[in-house]
């Protein structure tokens, strides 16, 4: 299965590359790049957002900043990011439990982390607890989530990412954005049943 992800995946990119260039790919990226972490300075999404930002701001030759937007069980800087403009300028450092656990303790929001963020790429796994990666508003032309991607794994291969995440004990994914859309439905299905039976409620 991986195997044929990737090779659907390079198929993919070598469409984008043959196909005549948008004024989106053309342009992109003209300016500086806001990750909004929904957490907090100094926990563990804010470590990982500050490492793949550094990358990032190497990998697409625009400074990636950071935005650090805690609040609501992290959807105050989750529904900014989803609310934010469909064009590659805003990004969120998304983790498994926005997508798995929050569509079911949260019955009252006002957006959907699962319709209204696209995938782009898994950055980090601890597969027992929770993953952590990039997502951007949905609609965010399909040319600019492919370079974000291919950036991104560039990010995850670099020898100062790797040493920062292992430090920390989490294990490099990288992938493809459908492997990540993957992941989200897993987390959806698996955390549904447990969040609906334990009788859990925020709202």
């Amino acid at each position: 299965m991986k195997t044929l992800a990737s090779l659907a995946f390079a198929a993919a990119l070598s469409a984008v590359a043959l196909a005549p260039p948008t004024a989106s790919a053309q342009a992109y990226p003209s300016k500086t790049i806001r990750l909004i972490c929904p957490y907090a300075p100094g926990g563990a999404t804010d470590i990982i957002s500050r490492a793949v930002a550094v990358e990032l701001s190497k990998t697409l030759g625009q400074t990636v900043n950071v935005d650090n937007r805690p609040g609501a069980g992290a959807n105050l800087g989750s529904e900014m990011a989803a609310r934010s403009a469909p064009d590659g300028y805003t990004l969120l450092t998304s983790a498994s439990s926005l997508h798995g656990i929050t569509p079911f303790l949260y019955k009252k929001l006002s957006y959907d982390p699962n319709k209204d963020l696209a995938p782009v790429i898994v950055l980090a796994g601890d597969e027992s607890t929770a993953w952590f990666g990039i997502a951007v508003p949905a609609g965010t032309p399909k040319d600019i989530i492919a370079r974000l991607n291919a950036d991104g794994q560039k990010a995850t291969r670099s020898p100062e990412f790797v040493k920062r995440m292992t430090d920390l004990g989490y294990e490099i994914v990288g992938g493809t954005p459908e492997q990540m859309a993957s992941m989200i439905q897993d987390e959806y299905r698996r955390w549904g049943p447990i969040v609906n039976a334990s009788g859990a409620k925020v709202d």
